[in-house]
């Protein structure tokens, strides 16, 4: 029963709590509350009052709030994490503070000094699926803010949330910050720049010739992606039927596999696997995963085993009318789960309309990759993979462990093979190793392994660039790159890779905005290890979109990466930022010479583009030049002509 004294009333609540904040107190505890009582005191105590709030309590990082008007909590809000993102310029990554935000309009019951109900469960909720530097809200706050604030707000459909009986409707509010210098307030990046590349019309099958254009950054939108010019789909997870963890790998891996072969198909537009997975165990409609990934096809699918049978169903959806295009059941013993697959690629390309002629012919023959002959080895492979994806020093060991059992198994298993080359080439580049070189010997012969047992492999390909271009061996790198392009055209990964690693440092960043763009497309919901490929745009001139990009990134920027946005900073003539930038690069690389940079992490072959860096080098304070008894302690360093030069007369 409810007390006299508690008070029922509608009310708009407002949670907050601040994104990696154990992470934060292990580092530094006593800063880290200097700071966050800094920020409390300077700016969220105050625009709370100014916005008629109701401070309920302030517990450890968490923030409660009570507001009469859905307005005035929005509102609040949006000016809260715009002072914070400028409170946070020129402050290294892995020491902000950044608040994420829930609000909900609901029912609640005010009961002395405190405030209960569904009404606040649900606002904390929504704050966890708020980004950092972000805010969540319920649709019953979208409704009435509207068209009241001039924001807009991104759709991320029906939620299930824990201990709350039906799935709430949530929007992501989106906005810019009042100065360009924090990338919490670009995250409409992705579909901006997309929609740029796509009205410049450079979704063609072939990559050459791309046109030598140069994109400025957009403003920030946050409009429902608009169709490609081609059929477009997305493959939504596969759902595991019964529960068992290593039918859940299958039912993902088949999920992967459909997604990849796919991809092979230049007519088609195929959205990439990490977006899709945004969707798993998530009730939502066909029809709202594609205007959320701009989109006309959805597949849905399950997968059930009994025994050494299995049963998958696959139906093909037309988005915009919510009508079946195509569906399917198979029942067959659980080895040809791969020809399944095979069949179900081939009825979807097939269904949309685009299997016919010579090109198709071929890449449907390219799309039957060679399966695996031992599922056990498979079910390595994928728990190598999951490990991986998690990039961290421990994963890492663990997927190289998964990746050897999968090879013992089943030596044929190419994919297992560019799996611990990707782990060979992460181990090199993240400093996890005292010498990199065997590591890196080690993921090019793997790789170059892969694409003997299985030539239609993009991925093994595109992992070969990668090392050939860690390496410095561009043209072997472009040639690796292109091969695994020709073979997997709409894979946002190889693309990423290719727009990034490769052409910018051979006088090609231009067309390393077009891919990087296009990727961006393809995995609206991409990794956070995307927002480091800004190399095309700094080399393009477009400071701000790599300003943007990498203050997107979550987790210590790697050393070549906080020298970009030095850089970056410089050339915009933003001294306190750079100087920051510079003060992180100096503590996390001591040495730091502009010779010593291209030693550790690539050499750039073009001339005009290694002047460029070597300018935003100078601007941001950088020597040039590493010093004698540098150069013996590193007696790998790449040497320039005018630091040899200048070693010899000092």
């Amino acid at each position: 029963m409810e007390r006299q004294n508690a008070e029922r009333k509608l009310a708009a609540i407002l949670a907050a709590d601040v994104a990696g904040y154990s992470r934060l107190m292990g580092a530094d505890e006593e800063g880290t509350l200097a700071q966050l009582k800094a920020h409390r005191r300077a700016l969220v105590v105050p625009k709370i009052k100014e916005h008629r709030g109701k401070i309920i309590n302030t517990t450890g990082d968490g923030t409660l709030v009570e507001f009469g008007s859905v307005v005035d909590a929005v509102r609040c809000a949006v000016e809260i994490q715009r002072g914070m993102a400028e409170r946070n310029a020129g402050v290294p990554q892995n020491k902000r503070i950044e608040f994420r935000v829930g609000i909900n309009l609901g029912d609640i019951i005010h009961d002395e000094k405190d405030i209960f109900g569904d009404g606040v469960n649900v606002a904390a909720r929504l704050e966890g699926l708020a980004e950092p530097g972000g805010i969540c809200i319920s649709r019953s706050v979208r409704d009435p803010v509207r068209d009241k604030l001039g924001l807009t707000f991104e759709d991320i459909g029906e939620q299930a949330m824990k201990n709350i009986a039906a799935p709430i409707h949530a929007y992501r509010v989106r906005f810019e910050s009042k100065r360009n210098v924090a990338g919490a307030w670009v995250i409409g990046l992705a579909a901006a720049t997309a929609a740029i590349v796509m009205a410049g019309g450079v979704w063609s099958a072939q990559l050459r010739p791309l046109q030598p254009r140069v994109h400025a950054l957009a403003a920030v939108q946050t409009a429902p992606l608009s169709l490609p010019d081609k059929p477009s789909i997305a493959v939504l997870p596969f759902t595991n039927i019964g529960g068992d963890a290593k039918q859940e790998r299958l039912a993902d891996g088949l999920t992967e596999d459909v997604i990849t072969d796919l991809s092979r198909y230049r007519d088609l537009f195929v959205i990439a696997r990490n977006s899709v997975m945004t969707y798993k165990d998530k009730p939502t409609s066909v029809q709202q995963v594609g205007r959320n990934l701009g989109v006309r096809y959805v597949l849905e699918g399950s997968i059930q085993t009994s025994g050494d049978r299995v049963r998958v169903t696959a139906q093909l959806i037309d988005a915009t009318t919510d009508s079946h295009v195509w569906s399917q059941r198979y029942d067959r013993a659980l080895d040809d789960i791969f020809d399944v697959q095979n069949d179900v690629t081939q009825k979807i390309s097939a269904a949309l309309g685009r299997t016919t002629g010579a090109v198709a012919v071929a890449e449907t023959a390219s799309a039957r990759r060679k399966s695996p002959s031992n599922l056990q080895a498979y079910d390595y492979y994928l728990l190598g993979m999951e490990c991986h994806y998690r990039s961290t020093k421990e994963s890492e060991s663990k997927a190289e462990e998964f990746f050897k059992r999968a090879i013992e198994l089943d030596p044929q298993l190419a994919r297992a093979y560019t799996g611990l080359a990707l782990v060979y080439n992460d181990q090199a580049q993240f400093g996890w190793a005292q010498d990199i070189m065997p590591l890196m010997e080690k993921a090019k012969s793997l790789a170059l392994q892969a694409i003997v047992l299985d030539s239609t492999s993009g991925w093994a390909y595109a992992v070969l660039g990668l090392v050939y271009s860690e390496l410095s061996d561009y043209d072997h790198a472009l040639a690796a790159f292109e091969q695994a392009f020709i073979l997997n055209p709409n894979d946002s990964d190889i693309l990423m890779f290719y727009g990034n690693m490769a052409l910018p440092f051979v006088g090609r960043a231009n067309e390393g905005v077009e891919l990087v763009n296009r990727a961006f497309r393809l995995n609206p919901h991409h990794p956070n290890w995307y927002n480091l490929m800004a190399d095309p745009f700094y080399a393009t001139g477009h400071y701000n979109q790599a300003i943007s990009m990498l203050r997107r990134f979550t987790g210590d920027l790697p050393p070549w990466s906080i020298w970009l946005l030095a850089t970056s900073y410089a050339q915009l003539r933003q001294k306190k930022e750079a100087a920051a930038a510079m003060a992180e690069l100096s503590r996390r690389f001591p040495d730091a010479s502009f010779e010593r940079m291209l030693s550790e992490f690539g050499a750039i072959r073009d001339e005009a583009t290694l002047a460029h860096y070597l300018k935003g080098a100078r601007k941001a304070g950088l020597r040039d030049c590493a010093s004698e008894a540098e150069v013996l302690k590193y007696p790998k360093m790449t040497h320039l002509a005018f630091c040899d030069t200048k070693r010899a007369t000092d």
